[in-house]
């Protein structure tokens, strides 16, 4: 039996424990951008949510929640189209409405929204890599965490252990919290400066 990988943040839950992944976007500051969770319905859920909440709440920053809800295709039925978006909306409800509270007592701002995956998609509908990266790439998004490892072959979500996770939440709150010194606008007269004839 293999180990699991060294970014396995166990977390009791339900009692059976869940892992937790967090990938951070490279060539993006841990807080210069929103942290999108993927919430797929699961037990797993819960500690996602409270680990995107602890990144989002050291790094003063906002948690997308992608619920990722089943969808049965495009329909050219315009009631059948209503319908399923009302189903889908419901179904989504229903995830956050769990992790309302963990969101709320973190005190980070939160935003949903839908994540359709194919019926097929199984008991634990998942979204593929490239609809992560377009959600990473709509919201601007920093981080992403799931409870479920990414394999991306272009290294652009780099995982984290949660010790690397750990400082980087730590050393972004530290600079969010430094002295900002304003400088100088280029269009104010400034006493230093001369100007050449």
């Amino acid at each position: 039996m293999r180990n699991p990988p060294a970014t396995a943040q166990p977390t009791a839950g339900l009692g059976a424990p869940v892992s937790v992944y967090c990938h951070q976007v490279t060539g993006r500051l841990p807080g210069a951008g929103p942290v999108l969770a993927v919430l797929t319905g699961g037990p797993a859920d819960l500690a996602v949510a409270q680990a995107a909440a602890a990144w989002a709440a050291g790094t003063g920053s906002l948690v997308i929640a992608a619920t990722v809800v089943t969808g049965t295709g495009f329909s050219l039925n315009p009631l059948l189209h209503q319908v399923r978006a009302r189903r889908q909306d419901a179904d989504s409800l229903a995830v956050i409405d769990r992790l309302t509270p963990i969101l709320t007592a973190a005190g980070v701002a939160w935003l949903r929204t839908i994540v359709a995956v194919p019926t097929r998609a199984g008991p634990a509908p998942t979204p593929s890599l490239v609809t992560i990266r377009r959600l990473v790439d709509r919201f601007a998004a920093v981080a992403v965490v799931t409870a479920a490892l990414l394999h991306d072959p272009a290294g652009r979500l780099a995982p984290l252990p949660p010790q690397a996770a750990a400082m980087a939440i730590t050393a972004a709150s530290t600079a969010a919290l430094g002295t900002h010194r304003p400088r100088p606008s280029a269009t104010t007269d400034c006493p230093d400066t001369e100007e050449e004839a």
